[in-house]
């Protein structure tokens, strides 16, 4: 984790997650976000701020379609995006939402609304060291859907989350013991 003061976020890298890319970036003046961030300084409790603020933001985001700007307040349209120049599904598609009023844009890879999920906070706060696993492309409800997944190597504990290809919506969760 760093505070990088001239960009005014803080920045997270995971080595197991994504060894080659800043993870996760809040800035610190989004009136939403930087009361979160602001008197915490161990990753741990960054992520765990950020991750219940997230579960309680995307999901009813991503259902209504629509939200509040987290800057300004203004109606901001929520929709999945695509970085075709990422191999990794987990972090190729996600969601976004951007504020004509403001500019303020928040994103959210696939990873990111799994780790802010209850079940993946559970099994990270059991098993520190699970980690993103290799996506898998599979079906639920006899729809193509991706297997967006977190393992601990150690006891096979894990939560996958199977997210509609075609809506970009997470469709089940499976926690594994």
């Amino acid at each position: 984790m760093r505070r990088d003061r001239g960009a005014g976020e803080v920045q997270l890298r995971c080595q197991a997650c994504e060894p080659d890319s800043i993870a996760s970036a809040w800035r610190l003046d989004n009136p939403a976000l930087g009361a979160h961030l602001a008197a915490v300084s161990r990753p741990s409790a960054v992520v765990d701020r950020m991750a219940a603020w997230c579960q309680g933001w995307w999901p009813a985001a991503i259902e209504a379609g629509r939200s509040a700007c987290t800057r300004c307040g203004a109606d901001v349209a929520v929709a999945p995006y695509e970085r075709p120049e990422v191999a990794e599904p987990r972090t190729r598609w996600g969601w976004h939402a951007s504020c004509a009023a403001c500019g303020e844009v928040l994103t959210t890879s696939l990873l990111g609304l799994v780790l802010c999920l209850p079940e993946a906070r559970r099994l990270r706060s059991a098993r520190p060291r699970a980690h993103a696993v290799p996506t898998r492309h599979t079906e639920h409800a006899g729809r193509p859907a991706l297997e967006v997944g977190l393992r601990d190597g150690a006891s096979g504990d894990g939560v996958d989350v199977l997210v509609d290809l075609a809506t970009m919506r997470p469709v089940a969760v499976v926690a594994t013991r």
